[in-house]
């Protein structure tokens, strides 16, 4: 009888087993496949993406609707509407084909009405004895612009896109730690600031990894309009409770065949199992996970059993060589100009490009920065406070009224045209720079302090019209005397 009850079991076990791993192969063939499932289905499988989403972006977007109220700001609600609205969108793509460009107004209404609200907030005067929170809400407007990465498609591409607008949440929002330092709730904004922060982070990180060319549609999917949406997975802490209840489920019908699960299995599977068998320790302090193992016994050892070496030798394989490191690719940053402040940013020009700074935008207490630039044509059109010109190669640089000074610090092959009046020129660790001097900007020729260069040349204006620009090289090579009262005489080496 009892042997009948001990058979009947190990039956039934065996039938669980079977159809856990039946339940399973339909699953590990969609994931050798690259596809997912849908996230409406339990039976179905969430795409990666939509899983990295929930465990990497959707917390950062509930720390950042925390900190508002410690911090004194408004807009909570409005806030939430327009992160739930990208979230949206983000679950659509299972779902639903690529949106026609008229579908996209009604898709990012939510995201829009948010931003305007940060927008009218941010330039709403404060009441008296209220703080200035223009730079804080301008900030969370900047933030919900990023969510524009969504609609994005080739040429235009996410990450880069994410990136710059991460500068311009963290311009606004480095002007709110300058005024946090004196103020009560310093703690508190720095919190709000540094969760803003990471939800740029972690969006250019994601997009990289998931969407380099834009968001993945579903082509037999239906229209992005009638896409309801799914309730976002709540977090851990709030999971814990429902988990707790699963597991009371479980331990109540034992003989029920477990649900698969939808974690991913492989290493990470092991790994999880080990972590927890690990939690406990057995005896003399070692890990519970360590019982698990198969023990080498007496009989395995080829030290203690010397039958084992007889059984032939070890001949050595053959050394393979190292394979060839492969040198990555320096990233390309996108060409910007900027304006802040007083100073001009124009950074990464290349291909033959020409840019020229607007000259209605462009004045005299300004400052021009030219950095990054390789193979471009720079204009600066009107007068300027000063110039640098920094890192740039192969570069022909257009240049006006200057009121100081210009430096060329770090350059290749670099040609500067002076079309007016500049009272100084620097140069610094260059290498074959080129300065034309133009009759205009002769009428105040400019002093040259020149420093760690080589292959120099100046070009001077001739007498009349009709000749050539006249081409002076900058001495580069330097002879020192000591002379019999204690002083040097430096002169310049002339060869010929």
């Amino acid at each position: 009888m009892g042997k009948t009850m001990a058979s009947e079991s190990l039956v039934q076990r065996l039938e669980q087993a079977v159809a856990q791993i039946e339940a399973l192969v339909p699953k590990l063939g969609a994931r050798a496949r690259g596809g997912g499932g849908g996230a409406a289905d339990d039976d179905e499988e969430l795409p990666e993406y939509l899983e990295e989403y929930n465990a990497e972006i959707l917390p950062k977007f509930a720390a950042l609707v925390a900190t508002l109220e410690p911090a004194g700001l408004p807009g909570k609600t409005e806030l939430e509407t327009g992160l739930a609205g990208v979230t949206k969108i983000i679950q659509a793509t299972v779902k639903c084909k690529k949106p026609k460009a008229e579908e996209w107004g009604a898709a990012m209404k939510p995201v829009a009405d948010s931003m305007s609200y940060f927008k009218k907030a941010a330039f709403k005067r404060p009441k008296r004895g209220k703080p200035d929170l223009k730079d804080h809400l301008t900030g969370l407007e900047q933030l919900l612009l990023t969510f524009n990465f969504v609609t994005m498609e080739p040429p235009q591409l996410p990450a880069p896109y994410i990136e710059s607008q991460n500068g311009s949440v963290m311009f606004s929002l480095n002007r709110v730690l300058k005024v946090a330092k004196d103020a009560d709730n310093k703690d508190e904004l720095r919190a709000f600031v540094k969760a803003a922060n990471a939800i740029g982070k972690a969006l250019y990180t994601y997009t990289k990894k998931y969407f380099k060319t834009g968001l993945s549609w579903n082509a037999k999917g239906g229209s992005l309009a009638e896409f309801e949406g799914g309730s976002a997975p709540a977090a851990a802490p709030a999971a814990a409770p429902a988990d707790d209840q699963k597991e009371e489920e479980a331990a109540a019908a034992p003989k029920a065949a477990p649900k698969p699960k939808k974690a991913g299995g492989g290493m990470a599977a092991l790994f999880g199992e080990l972590n927890k068998k690990g939690s406990g320790m057995g005896t003399h302090g070692a890990a519970a996970s360590a019982f698990a193992l198969k023990k080498v016994t007496r009989e395995m050892r080829t030290d203690k059993n010397p039958a084992l070496k007889a059984s032939g030798l070890v001949k050595a394989l053959p050394k393979k060589k190292p394979a060839a490191r492969k040198t990555k690719a320096k990233k390309q940053r996108p060409p910007s100009a900027t304006c802040r402040g007083n100073r001009w940013m124009i950074e990464n020009y290349r291909d033959d490009v020409t840019y020229e700074v607007p000259a209605d935008k462009l004045l005299p207490k300004h400052t021009v920065h030219i950095a990054a630039c390789t193979s471009a044509c720079i204009v600066v059109p009107s007068k300027v406070k000063s110039l640098m010109v920094e890192s740039c190669n192969r570069c022909k640089i257009f240049i006006s009224d200057v009121i100081s000074c210009v430096e060329i610090v770090n350059c290749k092959s670099t040609h500067i045209i002076l079309r007016g009046k500049v009272p100084s020129i620097a140069v610094d660790k260059s290498q074959s720079a080129k300065i034309t001097i133009t009759k205009e900007a002769m009428e105040s020729p400019p002093k040259f302090i020149t420093s760690n260069i080589s292959a120099m040349n100046i070009e001077l204006p001739s007498k009349t019209d009709e000749d050539d620009f006249v081409e002076v090289p900058v001495p580069e090579q330097y002879e020192s005397v000591i002379n019999e009262d204690g002083t040097i005489t430096t002169t310049e080496v002339k060869h010929g």
